[in-house]
């Protein structure tokens, strides 16, 4: 199990392109950096929420900024490497899962979709409420779950299996995660734009979670 929960900004200023930010202990003797690498219509709000969800995930609050006429998206893009704590030097963790939850809508026109790379399988339910995409992103071939619907669910539901994705790494100390929307249309601008809360656990027993698992 990886626990996010401390943090320290590393470099830049707070939400902008390149900054990093530090988790301390992560599990015993590694932290993680967290650098936002890419966005798109998007800022950040919160890094990781603790009022909400799992104390325990890597939990950001963005703020996403789509045009009148749908068809648009925005996301946030940060890549992940895992380093012997206090220091740079990464160090691979053999293997383990990351959970992206509560993958929804907001009842109205936006639809939201997560990406990964540097994954080597993936789980959901059968009955999944999310479509899949293999996309090439970050120089690999990268994996992508969207919303097949503008539905939602309250707050960051943790039991919500067929709105969630389990994710399988295999010795890696470096992996990306897009936390974004897809617009079906509506408003623009900053001053109605939407926040999302996205929540990423790296519980590895919430695999044991699925009511009827499918595994790709």
């Amino acid at each position: 199990e990886l626990i996010f929960d401390d943090w320290n900004r590393e470099s830049g200023t707070f939400g902008g392109l390149q900054s990093s930010y530090r988790f301390t202990e992560v599990t015993d003797g590694v932290d993680a950096i967290v650098t936002i690498v890419d966005m798109r219509n998007a800022r950040l709000v919160s890094l990781d929420l603790g009022n909400t969800g799992a104390w325990n995930a890597f939990q950001p609050q963005v703020e996403m900024r789509t045009q009148r006429y749908g068809g648009t998206s925005a996301y946030m893009d940060f890549q992940f490497t895992f380093v012997i704590g206090g220091t740079t030097t990464p160090i691979d963790l053999g293997n383990w899962t990351a959970t992206a939850i509560d993958i929804d809508g907001d009842d109205y026109r936006l639809r939201e979709v997560v990406v990964f790379g540097g994954a080597t399988a993936y789980t959901t339910e059968s009955s999944s409420k999310l479509s899949t995409l293999i996309l090439n992103l970050w120089g690999e071939t990268s994996y992508g779950f969207m919303a097949k619907r503008v539905d939602t669910e309250d707050g960051i539901s943790v039991t919500a299996t067929a709105h969630m994705v389990s994710m399988e790494f295999e010795n890696a100390h470096t992996f990306y995660y897009r936390a974004g929307v897809v617009d079906n249309g509506g408003s623009s601008g900053w001053s109605d734009a939407p926040d999302r809360m996205f929540s990423l656990n790296f519980t590895p027993c919430l695999i044991e979670s699925y009511v009827n698992p499918r595994r790709e």
